[in-house]
Order: structure tokens, then C-alpha cells, then sequence
């Protein structure tokens, strides 16, 4: 041991207790008080049962606290092949521009002119009748009186032939001829016959005085001259009657069949029928110089103005103006190729102009165009619009949102492997809680869980993008008095 170690300080009260020489200081009456234990004998005990104390209370606030009965249910895998996006939801957009429904209306003059009059401007509304532009009409004015004389023409030509048919005058007047000749020539033939007999007598009794001197022989030649000239006029007499017969013959077969007045009766019909036709075209001609609206609508487009001359050999053709219906109009839409595969018929539209932002107008796609622009590389497709207005204007550039239309409830369906499948939820729970829903954890306390909701629907259920696992168990009902960490009963729904 080291002697010159001073074990004073590690006495009760340290070296201040002692004096310099190491011996111990005594209070007043010769005794040393003890030291104060404070800490160690009250402070530590009451922190000690303090703990225990709030260990106790936390441990029994479990079978406390009350327990609320709420209903869940578990997200549902739903085959998303069936399901469809919910009505409303936007699928693509496209440009485009107004149109006429389902095309315009072309008024087109119906014969050439020049034109001397235009009744209607752009914008003007027509109905149908109402003049839209007349052409030069002089030349068809003459036409007209042309035709008209023709025909006074045909139909006198027409009545003569008639009134021949019905009375066949000059038919009789060449049969009675025919039989007046034929008498004639019948008697002539018996007084030539007669005549003959005659001359054959008499060359007779010539030839036997000659035979016996008591006539010369000059007399009998003149006899026998006779008597051939009787024969030569009976043959001649005999033809002219077999001519005559011909011809009487012919007559009656003629006023019987009448070929030659039926012919003329059908010319001269088919004649008037000509007129009557000529004078139609040239009156239709004059008609058409007149040109009117065929159906109700706003005038779009002009195409001639005064002196203009219509005709098919010029650029314009004949057309005179363009009409459409306000209430008749669509929009084309151009689709870019790239979106081309969500085009179907069925699709809704909202409908936007720059010049009235503040206005939507709905449509519905009626038409897909089967060719694509190779220029724009887009698929046309026309929509109709379904709430048309007057300020709408053809040619208006328009911007085209394309929806989702209603759906049918499909029925539910559970997903394969092989088909893709999405979470859902009753769509009651995003009306309720568009912030989140409540799930019980395993502790069988109620935690606010926040999730994103997607928009395809099936029935009553809303598919769930983000915050949700098929083991979740979601809080239907009995959530309206919840608290994070409430105590829950389930109930399956």
C-alpha cells in the first residue's frame, strides 16, 4: 500500500468534511447527519409505476373501444375482352370539318345558255319552286312558234286523210270507171261479134260469085279484107275488155283492203304525233330557260353570274349553284391512321368549333370512308351531328372528340390466363369515396386506402387501376362512421 495515498476524500461528505489534517468535521452535538436518497428511494418507484400504469391502460383500450359491424367484399377479375370503356369516355380525336349531310345539292340548268337574270345570293334561303336564275329565251320563243305552225301543219294533213278513210271517194269514183268501161267495152265486143258474122256472110256469097264468073275478083278480096278487119276487131275488142276486167277486178280489191289510205291515214298520224312531240321539247326548252329550286335549302355556292354561259363543253358544265339543308349536316372527320383501328360505327362525338368555344355539339359516326388519304395519312369517316344549328357552316374547321356509347350490361365473367383481366369494385364506392376507399387489415382495423379508378364498367362494378389487391377486403357499408384504426366486425356482402 502506498502511504502517501489520502483515502480522506473517499469518506462520507469528501474532503470538505474533514479538515486539512484529514480529521472529519462533526456538526453541532458531536453527530453526522446522513445523506439525502431522494431519487433512488421516491422518484425512480413513482416513474417505474408510472410506466406500468399507461402499459395497462394501452393494452386494456383494445377491449374498450368499440367494435362497428361494417359489410366488405373483394375486388372481383373480370375479363377485360367483355367489358367496355364507360359511356362517355373519350377514345380518340380527329380534325375535320362541316359538311352537307349526306352531300349537297346540285341545281344544274337542263339546257345551254347564257344567262341573263340570278335571283338568289349565297346564304339565301329557297324552297322548292322558287326561281333561282333565268337564261336567254329569244331562240326558244321561236322554237316554240315553229313548232306550234308544224304542227297546225300535221293536224290538217291529219284530219284530210281522216275524212278520206271514212269517206273513200275517189275509191268509188276509179271502181264505177272501171265498171262503166267494162260495159262499154262488153258491148263493143258483141257489136264486133256481130260485125264478124256479117263480114263472114257476105265473104262468103263473095266467094261463090267470084268461083262462078258473076264477081269479080277485086270485089271478093275487098270482102275477105272486111272480114279479116271484123275478126282483127273483135281480138282487139276481147283485150281491151280482159284489161278493163283486170283493172274492175282490182278496184273492188282495192276498196276493199284499202292499203294506200291506211298508209296515208298512219303517216299522216305518226306526222301529228311529231309535231305534237316537237312542240313538247320546244315548250320543255323554253320551260327549262327557267331555272328553279328543286328542294328546300340554303344556298352554299354559286358557280355562274349574269352573262355566264352554261353549257357542257365548259369548264363549269351546267351547274348554277349548290344547295344544303341546316338541319341535315355532318362533319368529316380525318381519323389519323394511327387511331384507325378504334373507328367503329357505333361511336359518339362531341363536337367543337374555335369560333364558338363555348358550345359542344354531340354527333354520331354513321360512315367510315373505305379509302384512306395517302396525302394525309388519315381515314375519313362522317358523323352526324345531332343537334344541328343554323350558325354551323359548311367548310367550318372543327375538332372531333370521339366517345364511348352506352353498353348493354355484360355479365361477369372470370378472366384466364390467357385473356387479360383487370380489378373491380362496385361503382357505388367511387361515387362515395372518390378519394379512397376503406379496407380492414389483418389486424381487423379499418385503414383509408387511396386508389385510381379506371372507366371501363360492367354493370354495376368500376375497374380499379391502382391501390387495390385481389386479397383486399373493402368496406361497403358501415363506413360513414369510420375512423383509421376503428376496430371493425366483417360481414361478408
Amino acid at each position: 500500500m502506498n502511504p502517501n495515498v489520502d483515502l480522506s476524500r473517499f469518506t462520507r461528505g469528501g474532503p470538505s468534511s474533514s479538515e486539512p489534517g484529514g480529521a472529519p468535521i462533526a456538526p453541532p452535538g458531536g453527530q453526522v447527519a446522513p445523506p439525502r436518497r431522494i431519487i433512488s428511494r421516491y422518484l425512480l418507484p413513482l416513474l417505474l409505476l408510472s410506466g406500468f400504469a399507461i402499459l395497462g391502460m394501452v393494452s386494456m383500450r383494445d377491449s374498450l373501444s368499440p367494435v362497428l359491424p361494417v359489410q366488405v367484399v373483394m375486388p372481383v377479375h373480370l375479363n377485360t375482352a367483355g367489358v367496355s370503356e364507360a359511356p362517355g369516355a373519350p377514345v380518340f380525336q380527329a380534325p375535320g370539318w362541316i359538311e352537307p349531310d349526306p352531300f349537297a345539292i346540285t341545281v344544274s340548268a337542263l339546257t345551254e345558255g347564257n344567262v341573263k337574270h340570278m335571283h338568289v345570293l349565297e346564304g339565301q334561303t329557297v324552297t322548292p319552286g322558287d326561281p333561282i336564275a333565268d337564261l336567254v329565251d329569244d331562240d326558244a320563243r321561236i322554237a316554240v312558234d315553229q313548232a306550234e305552225a308544224a304542227l297546225q301543219r300535221a293536224r290538217a294533213e291529219h284530219e284530210a286523210e281522216k275524212a278520206n278513210w271514212e269517206n273513200p271517194v275517189k275509191l268509188d269514183e276509179d271502181l264505177g270507171s272501171a265498171e262503166a268501161a267494162a260495159r262499154r267495152l262488153q258491148a263493143e265486143l258483141a257489136d264486133a261479134r256481130r260485125a264478124l258474122d256479117l263480114a263472114g256472110k257476105q265473104a262468103e256469097i263473095d266467094r261463090s260469085l267470084s268461083r262462078g264468073g258473076a264477081l269479080g275478083t277485086f270485089p271478093a278480096f275487098q270482102t275477105a279484107s272486111a272480114l279479116r278487119a271484123a275478126e282483127l276487131s273483135v281480138l282487139e275488142t276481147e283485150a281491151r275488155l280482159a284489161a278493163t276486167t283486170t283493172t274492175l277486178t282490182a278496184a273492188r280489191r282495192n276498196s276493199q283492203l284499202r292499203i294506200e289510205d291506211k298508209r296515208k291515214l298512219a303517216v299522216s298520224e305518226a306526222m301529228l304525233h311529231t309535231a305534237k312531240a316537237n312542240l313538247d321539247a320546244a315548250q320543255l326548252r323554253m320551260e327549262r330557260t327557267k331555272i328553279t329550286a328543286p328542294t328546300t335549302g340554303t344556298v352554299m355556292k354559286l358557280f355562274v353570274g349574269p352573262g355566264s354561259t352554261i353549257s357542257m363543253q365548259m369548264d363549269g358544265g351546267m351547274r348554277v349553284c349548290s344547295l344544303y339543308d341546316p338541319q341535315q349536316i355532318q362533319a368529316r372527320a380525318e381519323v389519323p391512321l394511327a387511331e384507325a383501328a378504334k373507328v367503329r360505327p357505333d361511336l359518339l362525338a362531341e363536337i367543337r368549333i374555335e369560333s364558338m368555344p363555348d358550345r359542344t355539339f354531340h354527333g354520331k359516326l354513321t360512315r367510315i370512308v373505305h379509302e384512306a388519304d395517302i396525302q394525309r395519312n388519315t381515314l375519313p369517316v362522317k358523323v352526324a351531328i345531332l343537334d344541328p344549328d343554323p350558325a354551323l357552316k359548311p367548310e367550318m374547321v372543327v375538332r372531333v372528340q370521339f366517345t364511348e356509347p352506352p353498353r348493354p350490361k355484360d355479365e361477369l365473367t372470370t378472366g384466364s390466363a390467357t385473356v387479360p383481366t383487370a380489378l373491380f369494385l362496385p361503382s357505388s364506392l367511387a361515387n362515395a369515396n372518390a378519394d379512397g376507399v376503406w379496407v380492414v387489415n389483418p389486424e381487423q382495423r379499418a385503414t383509408k386506402r387511396p386508389v385510381k379508378w379506371g372507366e371501363r364498367t360492367s354493370g354495376d362494378l368500376r375497374e380499379v387501376l391502382e391501390g387495390i389487391t385481389p386479397t383486399d377486403k373493402v368496406i361497403v357499408t358501415g363506413s360513414a362512421n369510420l375512423e383509421p384504426g376503428a376496430r371493425v366486425a366483417m360481414e361478408d356482402k
